[in-house]
């Protein structure tokens, strides 16, 4: 909402991208996936409309969101993850493109409670299939994307509406089915946990700002938020809430690090909310 709330208004023949006054924004959890496994994620429905500080109603100019879904998506990932390890306790694996693994979990159960991805992937691999035979090549990085898009709006089937109380009893069978309890899964998890080594104190901020150059010659504030994401674990005895603000303040702080490469021209109106032009 900070970096994302811009609208658009014509000034002679160019366009500027001024802040509004925030979003308006509809955000629900859910447990569970269109399988029925357990999958605790969060949806956040945003309005198309913002108020400017004229208190016009103008359009969102959605770029920043859309652009920058995987990065947002990974402060959603980072944040959940200083949730769970400050109420549960949990350790967590590597992470991979802003998600990581619950450590203790075994991945026989992870696969048992993964039908939805293996829906998806087996719909991947036949569209794959179909392209290679119609087009006599393989999809390059940005085909490959909207073939997952496609097969995972394909595969995608109404909810049962059924609710966790229901479900858990099916979830507690199929987990026996394969050998594991709740007890077993919760002695697991705490087990990894005591073993995994203390997370660093403080956050590497010229391997975050190394990170960045290797993946490119430019980069927004946004970037930095995401490599900074991927690269730390939450402490255990921070809130998600402070584990938000940390982030913050340090990806502010590479960010000060950094040459600024928006023309600095006094007479060009500027956005409050990163002092960048309106023009951009």
């Amino acid at each position: 909402e900070q970096f994302g709330s811009t609208t658009r208004v014509r000034s002679g023949t160019g366009r500027l991208h001024p802040d509004s006054q925030g979003l308006i924004i509809g955000s629900f959890r859910q447990t569970t996936s269109r399988s029925d496994d357990p999958q605790l994620h969060t949806h956040a429905v945003i309005s198309s409309k913002v108020q400017t500080d004229e208190h016009r109603w103008l359009a969102l100019d959605a770029r920043y969101v859309k652009e920058h879904q995987r990065h947002l998506g990974g402060l959603y990932q980072s944040v959940l993850r200083a949730e769970l390890s400050h109420d549960l306790g949990v350790a967590w694996g590597p992470i991979d493109e802003g998600q990581s693994e619950i450590m203790g979990v075994p991945i026989e159960l992870r696969e048992l409670f993964s039908k939805r991805s293996r829906q998806i992937e087996r719909a991947i691999r036949a569209k794959v299939s179909e392209f290679r035979d119609r087009q006599g090549r393989g999809p390059n990085q940005w085909e490959l994307g909207a073939i997952k898009r496609e097969a995972a709006a394909d595969t995608r089937g109404p909810k049962s509406g059924n609710g966790v109380p229901e479900l858990l009893t099916r979830w507690a069978s199929e987990a026996a089915s394969i050998g594991w309890t709740g007890h077993d899964l919760t002695t697991a998890v705490a087990e990894a946990a005591r073993d995994r080594a203390p997370e660093p104190t403080t956050v590497d901020v010229d391997g975050v700002i190394a990170a960045l150059s290797v993946g490119g010659s430019t980069w927004s504030r946004v970037h930095v938020m995401s490599a900074l994401c991927d690269a730390s674990r939450p402490q255990a005895h921070l809130s998600g809430q402070r584990w938000a603000e940390v982030i913050e303040r340090v990806t502010d702080e590479v960010v000060g690090r950094c040459v600024e490469l928006d023309p600095a021209d006094a007479a060009a109106p500027r956005r409050r909310s990163d002092g960048r032009s309106m023009w951009l």
